[in-house]
Protein backbone atom coordinates (compact mmCIF):
# COMPACT_ATOMS: atom_id res chain seq x y z
CA UNK A 1 0.00 0.00 0.00
CA UNK A 2 0.85 3.61 -0.84
CA UNK A 3 2.78 5.33 2.01
CA UNK A 4 0.83 8.30 3.21
CA UNK A 5 3.11 10.29 4.69
CA UNK A 6 7.24 9.96 5.29
CA UNK A 7 8.15 7.00 6.77
CA UNK A 8 4.52 6.38 8.03
CA UNK A 9 3.19 3.02 5.64
CA UNK A 10 -0.34 1.92 6.35
CA UNK A 11 -1.89 -1.94 6.34
CA UNK A 12 -5.18 -3.02 7.23
CA UNK A 13 -5.77 -7.10 8.76
CA UNK A 14 -9.17 -8.33 8.53
CA UNK A 15 -9.50 -9.69 11.98
CA UNK A 16 -12.78 -10.98 11.19
CA UNK A 17 -11.49 -14.00 10.49
CA UNK A 18 -9.10 -14.35 12.79
CA UNK A 19 -10.42 -17.45 15.87
CA UNK A 20 -9.27 -16.34 19.23
CA UNK A 21 -7.51 -18.63 21.46
CA UNK A 22 -9.29 -19.39 24.11
CA UNK A 23 -8.14 -20.08 27.84
CA UNK A 24 -7.44 -23.55 28.32
CA UNK A 25 -7.98 -23.81 32.51
CA UNK A 26 -10.75 -24.76 33.94
CA UNK A 27 -12.72 -22.89 36.58
CA UNK A 28 -14.77 -24.03 39.58
CA UNK A 29 -17.51 -21.73 40.70
CA UNK A 30 -20.33 -21.62 43.35
CA UNK A 31 -22.96 -19.51 43.84
CA UNK A 32 -26.73 -17.77 43.61
CA UNK A 33 -28.22 -18.72 40.46
CA UNK A 34 -32.30 -18.97 39.78
CA UNK A 35 -32.69 -22.91 38.98
CA UNK A 36 -30.61 -25.32 38.26
CA UNK A 37 -29.32 -28.90 40.25
CA UNK A 38 -27.54 -28.13 43.36
CA UNK A 39 -25.51 -30.68 45.49
CA UNK A 40 -23.40 -31.46 41.89
CA UNK A 41 -22.03 -29.48 39.37
CA UNK A 42 -21.99 -29.00 35.68
CA UNK A 43 -19.84 -28.31 32.95
CA UNK A 44 -20.17 -25.04 31.16
CA UNK A 45 -18.97 -24.25 27.87
CA UNK A 46 -20.51 -20.64 27.22
CA UNK A 47 -22.68 -18.41 27.80
CA UNK A 48 -25.85 -19.94 26.41
CA UNK A 49 -25.63 -22.62 28.62
CA UNK A 50 -24.91 -20.30 31.77
CA UNK A 51 -28.84 -19.36 30.82
CA UNK A 52 -30.00 -22.58 29.56
CA UNK A 53 -29.07 -24.28 33.23
CA UNK A 54 -29.13 -21.53 35.64
CA UNK A 55 -30.61 -18.94 34.61
CA UNK A 56 -30.67 -15.15 33.61
CA UNK A 57 -29.17 -12.55 36.37
CA UNK A 58 -31.63 -10.50 39.13
CA UNK A 59 -31.10 -8.14 41.39
CA UNK A 60 -30.15 -10.87 43.81
CA UNK A 61 -27.52 -13.37 42.00
CA UNK A 62 -26.14 -10.33 39.32
CA UNK A 63 -22.49 -10.58 41.24
CA UNK A 64 -22.43 -14.45 41.23
CA UNK A 65 -24.02 -14.82 37.11
CA UNK A 66 -21.81 -11.98 35.73
CA UNK A 67 -18.63 -13.73 37.36
CA UNK A 68 -19.45 -16.59 35.64
CA UNK A 69 -20.50 -15.16 32.03
CA UNK A 70 -17.60 -12.97 32.10
CA UNK A 71 -14.65 -16.06 32.64
CA UNK A 72 -16.89 -17.76 29.74
CA UNK A 73 -16.34 -15.10 27.57
CA UNK A 74 -12.57 -15.83 27.94
CA UNK A 75 -12.46 -19.61 28.44
CA UNK A 76 -14.59 -22.52 27.97
CA UNK A 77 -14.52 -24.95 30.77
CA UNK A 78 -16.42 -23.21 34.22
CA UNK A 79 -17.65 -26.25 36.30
CA UNK A 80 -21.04 -24.34 38.16
CA UNK A 81 -22.35 -25.27 41.33
CA UNK A 82 -26.25 -23.77 42.98
CA UNK A 83 -25.94 -22.97 46.47
CA UNK A 84 -29.44 -23.53 47.74
CA UNK A 85 -30.43 -22.90 51.25
CA UNK A 86 -31.09 -26.72 51.93
CA UNK A 87 -30.97 -26.88 55.51
CA UNK A 88 -33.20 -23.66 56.13
CA UNK A 89 -33.18 -20.60 58.10
CA UNK A 90 -35.25 -19.93 61.32
CA UNK A 91 -37.20 -16.59 60.83
CA UNK A 92 -40.24 -15.43 63.15
CA UNK A 93 -43.19 -16.98 61.36
CA UNK A 94 -45.89 -14.15 63.26
CA UNK A 95 -47.42 -16.82 64.91
CA UNK A 96 -47.53 -17.22 68.52
CA UNK A 97 -48.27 -19.94 70.66
CA UNK A 98 -51.33 -19.70 72.63
CA UNK A 99 -52.24 -23.13 74.36
CA UNK A 100 -51.14 -26.47 75.09
CA UNK A 101 -54.44 -28.11 75.47
CA UNK A 102 -55.49 -31.37 77.67
CA UNK A 103 -54.66 -33.63 74.72
CA UNK A 104 -50.92 -32.11 74.34
CA UNK A 105 -51.15 -30.55 71.30
CA UNK A 106 -49.73 -27.09 70.67
CA UNK A 107 -52.74 -24.08 69.98
CA UNK A 108 -51.67 -20.86 68.02
CA UNK A 109 -53.34 -17.50 67.79
CA UNK A 110 -54.23 -17.00 64.09
CA UNK A 111 -54.61 -19.01 61.03
CA UNK A 112 -51.05 -20.70 60.30
CA UNK A 113 -50.03 -18.78 56.82
CA UNK A 114 -46.74 -19.42 57.50
CA UNK A 115 -46.99 -23.06 58.92
CA UNK A 116 -47.79 -26.34 57.07
CA UNK A 117 -47.30 -30.15 57.32
CA UNK A 118 -43.72 -30.77 57.50
CA UNK A 119 -42.29 -27.24 58.81
CA UNK A 120 -39.71 -27.47 61.45
CA UNK A 121 -40.09 -24.95 63.87
CA UNK A 122 -38.64 -23.57 67.16
CA UNK A 123 -40.54 -21.61 70.01
CA UNK A 124 -37.09 -19.96 70.89
CA UNK A 125 -34.92 -19.22 67.95
CA UNK A 126 -31.94 -19.76 70.76
CA UNK A 127 -33.26 -23.13 71.61
CA UNK A 128 -31.49 -25.97 70.25
CA UNK A 129 -34.81 -28.37 70.46
CA UNK A 130 -36.65 -28.73 66.86
CA UNK A 131 -40.11 -30.02 66.35
CA UNK A 132 -41.69 -31.02 62.91
CA UNK A 133 -45.70 -30.36 62.48
CA UNK A 134 -47.08 -33.68 61.87
CA UNK A 135 -50.81 -32.18 61.80
CA UNK A 136 -52.50 -29.45 61.66
CA UNK A 137 -56.27 -29.41 63.06
CA UNK A 138 -57.65 -26.56 62.67
CA UNK A 139 -59.86 -24.09 62.66
CA UNK A 140 -61.33 -25.04 66.68
CA UNK A 141 -62.58 -22.94 69.43
CA UNK A 142 -60.44 -22.46 72.44
CA UNK A 143 -61.73 -23.49 75.64
CA UNK A 144 -61.18 -21.88 78.99
CA UNK A 145 -61.90 -22.34 82.24
CA UNK A 146 -63.00 -19.73 84.94
CA UNK A 147 -63.00 -20.24 88.30
CA UNK A 148 -64.32 -17.57 91.26
CA UNK A 149 -62.89 -18.26 94.28
CA UNK A 150 -64.80 -16.83 97.83
CA UNK A 151 -63.69 -15.85 100.56
CA UNK A 152 -66.54 -16.29 103.13
CA UNK A 153 -64.96 -14.85 106.38
CA UNK A 154 -61.55 -13.63 107.84
CA UNK A 155 -60.50 -15.10 111.54
CA UNK A 156 -56.87 -14.05 113.03
CA UNK A 157 -53.78 -16.23 112.32
CA UNK A 158 -56.36 -18.01 109.70
CA UNK A 159 -54.13 -19.71 106.69
CA UNK A 160 -55.40 -19.14 103.30
CA UNK A 161 -54.25 -21.80 100.95
CA UNK A 162 -55.18 -22.62 97.36
CA UNK A 163 -53.81 -25.28 95.55
CA UNK A 164 -53.42 -25.72 91.42
CA UNK A 165 -52.09 -28.87 89.89
CA UNK A 166 -50.07 -29.24 92.98
CA UNK A 167 -48.88 -25.31 93.22
CA UNK A 168 -49.91 -23.69 96.49
CA UNK A 169 -50.20 -20.70 97.42
CA UNK A 170 -50.34 -19.09 100.83
CA UNK A 171 -51.59 -15.53 102.55
CA UNK A 172 -51.77 -15.81 106.35
CA UNK A 173 -54.45 -13.17 107.66
CA UNK A 174 -54.08 -10.63 110.40
CA UNK A 175 -56.37 -8.89 113.10
CA UNK A 176 -56.81 -6.06 110.50
CA UNK A 177 -57.77 -8.02 107.38
CA UNK A 178 -61.44 -8.38 106.24
CA UNK A 179 -62.35 -10.23 103.18
CA UNK A 180 -61.39 -7.91 100.65
CA UNK A 181 -57.93 -7.38 101.50
CA UNK A 182 -57.29 -11.35 101.91
CA UNK A 183 -58.95 -11.65 98.68
CA UNK A 184 -56.55 -8.79 97.14
CA UNK A 185 -53.35 -10.36 98.35
CA UNK A 186 -54.31 -14.16 97.68
CA UNK A 187 -55.21 -13.20 94.17
CA UNK A 188 -52.20 -11.15 93.92
CA UNK A 189 -49.76 -14.59 94.58
CA UNK A 190 -52.07 -16.22 92.29
CA UNK A 191 -51.15 -14.30 89.66
CA UNK A 192 -47.54 -13.91 90.70
CA UNK A 193 -46.62 -17.64 91.20
CA UNK A 194 -49.18 -19.80 88.52
CA UNK A 195 -47.78 -19.30 84.85
CA UNK A 196 -51.47 -20.63 83.82
CA UNK A 197 -53.51 -17.93 85.62
CA UNK A 198 -52.27 -14.98 83.86
CA UNK A 199 -55.67 -13.30 83.99
CA UNK A 200 -56.47 -12.70 87.56
CA UNK A 201 -59.20 -10.11 88.73
CA UNK A 202 -60.40 -9.19 91.97
CA UNK A 203 -63.84 -7.86 93.01
CA UNK A 204 -64.78 -7.40 96.94
CA UNK A 205 -63.65 -10.94 98.04
CA UNK A 206 -64.06 -12.73 94.73
CA UNK A 207 -61.09 -13.60 93.02
CA UNK A 208 -61.58 -14.85 89.40
CA UNK A 209 -59.08 -16.77 88.04
CA UNK A 210 -59.58 -17.26 84.08
CA UNK A 211 -57.22 -20.19 82.50
CA UNK A 212 -54.68 -18.82 79.72
CA UNK A 213 -54.13 -22.03 78.19
CA UNK A 214 -57.01 -23.35 76.14
CA UNK A 215 -58.65 -26.16 77.46
CA UNK A 216 -56.41 -26.68 80.08
CA UNK A 217 -58.35 -27.10 83.57
CA UNK A 218 -57.08 -24.70 86.22
CA UNK A 219 -57.90 -27.91 88.60
CA UNK A 220 -58.16 -25.07 92.31
CA UNK A 221 -58.90 -26.50 95.22
CA UNK A 222 -59.29 -25.03 98.24
CA UNK A 223 -56.55 -26.23 100.99
CA UNK A 224 -57.85 -24.19 104.03
CA UNK A 225 -59.35 -21.11 104.67
CA UNK A 226 -62.73 -20.16 104.90
CA UNK A 227 -63.20 -19.93 101.01
CA UNK A 228 -66.18 -21.29 98.10
CA UNK A 229 -64.78 -22.58 94.71
CA UNK A 230 -66.91 -22.34 91.85
CA UNK A 231 -65.65 -23.56 88.40
CA UNK A 232 -66.88 -22.72 84.95
CA UNK A 233 -65.49 -23.86 81.48
CA UNK A 234 -66.56 -21.26 78.79
CA UNK A 235 -66.11 -21.37 75.12
CA UNK A 236 -63.90 -18.88 74.17
CA UNK A 237 -65.43 -17.04 70.18
CA UNK A 238 -62.44 -17.05 67.44
CA UNK A 239 -60.35 -19.39 65.39
CA UNK A 240 -57.61 -21.95 67.03
CA UNK A 241 -55.31 -24.02 65.65
CA UNK A 242 -54.23 -26.81 66.68
CA UNK A 243 -50.44 -28.56 65.86
CA UNK A 244 -49.44 -32.19 66.33
CA UNK A 245 -46.00 -32.25 66.77
CA UNK A 246 -43.28 -35.00 65.91
CA UNK A 247 -38.95 -34.79 67.02
CA UNK A 248 -36.39 -35.36 65.11
CA UNK A 249 -36.78 -39.02 65.15
CA UNK A 250 -40.41 -38.95 63.72
CA UNK A 251 -41.85 -39.79 67.46
CA UNK A 252 -44.97 -37.62 68.30
CA UNK A 253 -44.22 -35.27 70.87
CA UNK A 254 -46.74 -35.34 73.94
CA UNK A 255 -46.50 -31.38 75.08
CA UNK A 256 -48.84 -32.11 78.07
CA UNK A 257 -46.31 -34.81 79.31
CA UNK A 258 -43.81 -32.28 79.76
CA UNK A 259 -45.79 -29.19 80.67
CA UNK A 260 -46.63 -29.42 84.08
CA UNK A 261 -46.52 -25.77 85.31
CA UNK A 262 -47.75 -23.94 82.12
CA UNK A 263 -44.81 -24.02 79.74
CA UNK A 264 -44.58 -25.05 76.55
CA UNK A 265 -41.76 -26.57 76.23
CA UNK A 266 -38.30 -25.81 77.11
CA UNK A 267 -38.33 -22.90 79.11
CA UNK A 268 -40.69 -21.57 76.00
CA UNK A 269 -43.65 -19.48 77.68
CA UNK A 270 -47.57 -19.35 76.31
CA UNK A 271 -47.46 -16.20 74.26
CA UNK A 272 -43.78 -17.21 73.15
CA UNK A 273 -43.55 -16.47 69.04
CA UNK A 274 -42.90 -19.88 66.57
CA UNK A 275 -40.23 -19.56 64.94
CA UNK A 276 -39.92 -21.91 61.41
CA UNK A 277 -37.71 -23.03 59.30
CA UNK A 278 -37.35 -21.87 55.68
CA UNK A 279 -35.26 -23.09 52.92
CA UNK A 280 -35.33 -23.92 49.18
CA UNK A 281 -38.30 -25.96 47.71
CA UNK A 282 -39.59 -27.03 44.84
CA UNK A 283 -42.99 -25.61 42.89
CA UNK A 284 -45.69 -28.69 42.60
CA UNK A 285 -49.04 -29.41 40.61
CA UNK A 286 -51.02 -32.42 40.89
CA UNK A 287 -53.79 -32.93 37.97
CA UNK A 288 -56.86 -34.90 38.75
CA UNK A 289 -57.94 -37.94 37.51
CA UNK A 290 -61.75 -38.44 36.17
CA UNK A 291 -64.33 -37.52 38.79
CA UNK A 292 -62.07 -35.85 41.48
CA UNK A 293 -61.28 -32.64 42.28
CA UNK A 294 -58.12 -31.04 42.37
CA UNK A 295 -55.67 -30.10 45.51
CA UNK A 296 -56.36 -26.61 47.34
CA UNK A 297 -53.10 -25.27 48.21
CA UNK A 298 -53.06 -26.03 51.55
CA UNK A 299 -52.57 -29.61 50.56
CA UNK A 300 -50.13 -29.15 48.17
CA UNK A 301 -48.06 -27.22 50.82
CA UNK A 302 -48.61 -30.33 53.10
CA UNK A 303 -46.31 -32.18 49.96
CA UNK A 304 -43.90 -29.93 49.40
CA UNK A 305 -40.56 -31.32 49.20
CA UNK A 306 -36.56 -30.20 48.23
CA UNK A 307 -35.68 -32.16 45.63
CA UNK A 308 -31.76 -30.85 44.61
CA UNK A 309 -31.16 -33.15 41.59
CA UNK A 310 -32.02 -35.95 39.16
CA UNK A 311 -29.91 -38.83 41.33
CA UNK A 312 -31.72 -37.01 44.41
CA UNK A 313 -35.38 -37.35 42.64
CA UNK A 314 -34.65 -41.13 41.71
CA UNK A 315 -33.86 -41.78 45.63
CA UNK A 316 -37.20 -39.75 46.72
CA UNK A 317 -39.02 -40.84 44.25
CA UNK A 318 -41.14 -43.72 46.27
CA UNK A 319 -41.54 -42.07 48.87
CA UNK A 320 -42.90 -38.94 47.50
CA UNK A 321 -46.05 -38.14 48.82
CA UNK A 322 -49.10 -38.24 46.41
CA UNK A 323 -52.13 -39.72 48.27
CA UNK A 324 -56.11 -38.78 47.93
CA UNK A 325 -57.90 -37.85 44.61
CA UNK A 326 -55.16 -36.91 42.32
CA UNK A 327 -53.61 -38.68 39.69
CA UNK A 328 -50.36 -37.10 38.63
CA UNK A 329 -48.20 -34.88 39.93
CA UNK A 330 -45.97 -32.56 38.59
CA UNK A 331 -42.65 -31.72 40.26
CA UNK A 332 -40.44 -28.69 39.40
CA UNK A 333 -36.48 -30.09 38.26
CA UNK A 334 -35.49 -26.66 40.33
CA UNK A 335 -35.90 -25.66 43.67
CA UNK A 336 -36.64 -21.75 43.87
CA UNK A 337 -39.66 -19.08 43.29
CA UNK A 338 -39.05 -18.77 39.98
CA UNK A 339 -40.53 -22.07 38.86
CA UNK A 340 -43.82 -21.23 40.53
CA UNK A 341 -46.58 -20.48 37.27
CA UNK A 342 -45.46 -22.78 35.22
CA UNK A 343 -48.15 -24.17 32.92
CA UNK A 344 -49.01 -28.09 32.54
CA UNK A 345 -51.57 -29.10 30.17
CA UNK A 346 -53.13 -31.78 29.50
CA UNK A 347 -55.67 -33.34 26.24
CA UNK A 348 -56.94 -36.21 25.78
CA UNK A 349 -57.82 -37.85 22.34
CA UNK A 350 -61.63 -36.34 22.58
CA UNK A 351 -59.81 -32.82 22.80
CA UNK A 352 -58.46 -32.87 19.53
CA UNK A 353 -61.59 -34.25 17.70
CA UNK A 354 -62.80 -30.67 16.99
CA UNK A 355 -59.61 -28.72 15.52
CA UNK A 356 -60.28 -25.73 17.25
CA UNK A 357 -59.72 -26.56 20.72
CA UNK A 358 -57.40 -24.31 22.85
CA UNK A 359 -54.43 -25.77 24.77
CA UNK A 360 -53.37 -21.83 25.79
CA UNK A 361 -54.94 -18.68 24.86
CA UNK A 362 -54.25 -18.42 21.44
CA UNK A 363 -52.75 -21.25 20.95
CA UNK A 364 -54.68 -24.53 19.10
CA UNK A 365 -54.01 -27.70 20.61
CA UNK A 366 -53.74 -29.71 17.07
CA UNK A 367 -51.14 -27.18 16.00
CA UNK A 368 -48.66 -28.52 18.34
CA UNK A 369 -48.96 -31.93 17.37
CA UNK A 370 -48.39 -34.02 14.25
CA UNK A 371 -50.65 -37.29 15.73
CA UNK A 372 -53.23 -37.48 18.53
CA UNK A 373 -53.08 -39.27 21.69
CA UNK A 374 -55.18 -42.47 21.39
CA UNK A 375 -57.56 -43.41 24.39
CA UNK A 376 -57.05 -47.36 24.07
CA UNK A 377 -53.68 -46.92 24.76
CA UNK A 378 -54.56 -44.79 27.78
CA UNK A 379 -52.37 -41.60 26.10
CA UNK A 380 -52.54 -38.52 26.76
CA UNK A 381 -51.27 -35.01 25.52
CA UNK A 382 -48.79 -32.95 27.95
CA UNK A 383 -47.52 -29.51 26.89
CA UNK A 384 -45.44 -27.65 29.44
CA UNK A 385 -45.00 -23.71 28.87
CA UNK A 386 -43.00 -21.33 30.90
CA UNK A 387 -43.15 -17.00 30.98
CA UNK A 388 -45.74 -17.81 27.64
CA UNK A 389 -43.12 -19.66 25.92
CA UNK A 390 -44.05 -23.81 24.94
CA UNK A 391 -40.67 -25.66 26.39
CA UNK A 392 -42.22 -29.19 25.69
CA UNK A 393 -45.19 -30.65 23.92
CA UNK A 394 -44.97 -34.68 24.47
CA UNK A 395 -47.71 -37.61 23.50
CA UNK A 396 -47.16 -40.32 26.28
CA UNK A 397 -48.72 -43.11 27.81
CA UNK A 398 -49.86 -43.41 31.62
CA UNK A 399 -49.08 -47.55 31.41
CA UNK A 400 -45.96 -48.62 32.52
CA UNK A 401 -43.64 -50.32 30.00
CA UNK A 402 -45.35 -49.36 26.90
CA UNK A 403 -43.71 -48.75 23.78
CA UNK A 404 -44.58 -46.18 20.64
CA UNK A 405 -44.12 -47.28 16.92
CA UNK A 406 -40.12 -47.01 17.29
CA UNK A 407 -40.81 -49.91 20.04
CA UNK A 408 -39.09 -46.88 22.19
CA UNK A 409 -40.50 -46.20 25.90
CA UNK A 410 -43.39 -43.85 25.86
CA UNK A 411 -44.29 -44.03 29.66
CA UNK A 412 -44.86 -40.74 31.36
CA UNK A 413 -42.24 -40.64 33.64
CA UNK A 414 -39.88 -42.38 31.59
CA UNK A 415 -39.98 -39.82 28.98
CA UNK A 416 -41.08 -36.28 31.08
CA UNK A 417 -38.24 -37.21 33.79
CA UNK A 418 -35.48 -37.34 31.16
CA UNK A 419 -36.64 -35.37 28.48
CA UNK A 420 -38.12 -32.23 29.60
CA UNK A 421 -36.14 -29.12 31.74
CA UNK A 422 -38.65 -28.15 33.97
CA UNK A 423 -40.86 -31.01 35.56
CA UNK A 424 -40.70 -34.10 36.81
CA UNK A 425 -43.80 -36.19 36.90
CA UNK A 426 -44.64 -39.09 39.44
CA UNK A 427 -47.93 -41.71 38.73
CA UNK A 428 -48.47 -42.32 41.91
CA UNK A 429 -51.20 -45.39 41.94
CA UNK A 430 -51.86 -48.47 39.57
CA UNK A 431 -53.42 -47.59 35.94
CA UNK A 432 -57.16 -47.13 37.04
CA UNK A 433 -58.64 -43.82 35.37
CA UNK A 434 -57.22 -41.29 33.52
CA UNK A 435 -56.22 -37.58 34.25
CA UNK A 436 -59.17 -35.41 33.53
CA UNK A 437 -58.31 -32.86 30.41
CA UNK A 438 -56.78 -29.68 31.49
CA UNK A 439 -57.12 -26.84 28.99
CA UNK A 440 -58.29 -23.12 27.82
CA UNK A 441 -61.82 -22.97 26.80
CA UNK A 442 -62.05 -19.47 24.49
CA UNK A 443 -65.22 -17.36 25.03
CA UNK A 444 -68.29 -17.80 23.01
CA UNK A 445 -69.34 -14.55 21.55
CA UNK A 446 -71.97 -13.93 19.80
CA UNK A 447 -72.44 -11.71 16.25
CA UNK A 448 -74.08 -8.76 18.75
CA UNK A 449 -71.14 -8.94 21.12
CA UNK A 450 -73.06 -10.95 23.76
CA UNK A 451 -71.05 -13.30 25.20
CA UNK A 452 -73.23 -16.58 26.71
CA UNK A 453 -70.03 -18.69 27.47
CA UNK A 454 -66.95 -16.89 29.15
CA UNK A 455 -63.29 -18.35 29.17
CA UNK A 456 -62.73 -20.92 31.27
CA UNK A 457 -58.67 -21.55 31.70
CA UNK A 458 -57.87 -25.07 33.62
CA UNK A 459 -54.74 -25.27 32.89
CA UNK A 460 -52.25 -26.71 35.85
CA UNK A 461 -49.88 -23.77 37.78
CA UNK A 462 -47.09 -24.87 39.66
CA UNK A 463 -46.74 -23.30 43.10
CA UNK A 464 -45.37 -23.43 46.45
CA UNK A 465 -41.32 -23.24 44.86
CA UNK A 466 -39.84 -20.96 47.53
CA UNK A 467 -35.67 -20.10 47.80
CA UNK A 468 -34.49 -19.65 51.28
CA UNK A 469 -31.75 -17.73 51.94
CA UNK A 470 -28.05 -18.65 51.19
CA UNK A 471 -25.74 -18.10 53.38
CA UNK A 472 -21.88 -18.10 53.36
CA UNK A 473 -22.24 -21.78 54.73
CA UNK A 474 -24.45 -22.49 52.03
CA UNK A 475 -22.09 -21.61 49.64
CA UNK A 476 -19.13 -23.67 51.09
CA UNK A 477 -21.42 -26.45 50.87
CA UNK A 478 -22.17 -25.98 47.04
CA UNK A 479 -18.27 -25.96 47.07
CA UNK A 480 -17.96 -29.26 49.02
CA UNK A 481 -21.21 -31.11 48.38
CA UNK A 482 -21.13 -32.81 44.80
CA UNK A 483 -22.75 -36.10 43.39
CA UNK A 484 -18.82 -37.82 43.35
CA UNK A 485 -17.19 -36.77 46.29
CA UNK A 486 -14.74 -34.36 44.96
CA UNK A 487 -14.76 -30.91 45.50
CA UNK A 488 -14.04 -29.26 42.18
CA UNK A 489 -11.64 -31.94 41.43
CA UNK A 490 -10.23 -32.28 44.43
CA UNK A 491 -10.90 -35.27 46.44
CA UNK A 492 -12.18 -35.93 49.41
CA UNK A 493 -8.45 -35.90 51.17
CA UNK A 494 -7.74 -32.57 50.17
CA UNK A 495 -4.64 -33.68 47.76
CA UNK A 496 -5.21 -32.13 44.16
CA UNK A 497 -6.45 -34.88 41.74
CA UNK A 498 -6.27 -32.07 38.74
CA UNK A 499 -5.25 -28.63 38.49
CA UNK A 500 -8.20 -25.88 38.21
CA UNK A 501 -8.50 -21.88 38.99
CA UNK A 502 -10.66 -20.40 40.63
CA UNK A 503 -13.42 -17.53 39.04
CA UNK A 504 -13.15 -14.59 41.51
Amino acid sequence: MAMMSPGVQVNEIDLSIVVPMLGNATAAFAGVFTKGPSDKYLLITNGEELIQYYGTPTNANYDDWFQCYLFLQYANKLLVSRAIDKNGTYKDSSNTIYAVNELGKVEITNAPVHIQVGSVVKFDENQENEYKVREIEAPVEAVKQVDTITVNSVAQDNVYTVSNRGQEVSYTATDTDTTDSVATELGNLIENVDTNATNVSVTDSVITVTASIAGVAMENTIVQGDMTLETITENVPGESYELVFEDVNGQAVDFAAIDPDGNVISGANVGAPVFVKYSAINAIVTAPREGAIAKTAAELKSEAILIQNEEDYEVQEMSIPVTGNTKLKFIAKSSGALMNGIEIAIAREADFASGKQFVFDGIVLNDLFESKPLESKKEIAVVIRQKGKIKGSYIVSMVPGSKDYRNKSNYIEDVINKYDTLVYVKDNTAIVDMPNSRLYTAAVIELDGTVTAPAVNKVLYMSNGGDGYVNHGDIQIAYGSVSDSTIFGKSANNTVSSPISHAA
